[in-house]
């Protein structure tokens, strides 16, 4: 099994590049598809599927229980909104960092998704509390 970062690493790369090499059609999928209704609904899609896409490499790649298997999905839809929110973000240039630092980043981010899950893999489920809220770890 590989950790979480170093699998991210590459499809983040990947994703980065293909919009570098076309900022007319990232601007449509990230920044425009926002106003449209037909295109929200396709980038809507494309995110559950991307998703999906996300969970089922997590899950062929790193040690899932199934009973941590809602948490990875949950995990994979935060990870692929975020993710998707930064890249319209530095499509409209608000966010200022090398190709470079923004795929380390994110990587690192979703990593650490990743490690989540693998943590409620392997124990007992429990959800850390709130910092500043007593009570330590919640149990559903």
């Amino acid at each position: 099994d590989a950790e979480p970062t170093v699998l991210a690493y590459g499809p983040i790369r990947a994703l980065v590049s293909m919009i570098d090499d076309d900022i007319r059609l990232a601007r449509i999928l990230f920044v425009e598809s926002t106003a449209e209704p037909l295109l929200r609904e396709l980038r809507s899609e494309m995110m559950a599927g991307f998703a999906d896409l996300v969970l089922h490499q997590a899950r062929l790649h790193l040690d899932i229980a199934d009973s941590a298997a809602g948490v990875a999905h949950l995990a994979s839809t935060l990870g692929v909104g975020g993710l998707f929110e930064i890249l319209r973000r530095r499509l409209d240039g608000e966010l200022n960092f090398t190709t470079d630092e923004l795929v380390e980043h994110c990587a690192g981010f979703l990593g650490s998704l990743g490690s989540y899950v693998l943590l409620q893999s392997a124990s007992e489920p429990t959800i850390p509390s709130a910092v500043g809220i007593p009570g330590g770890v919640c149990r559903p």
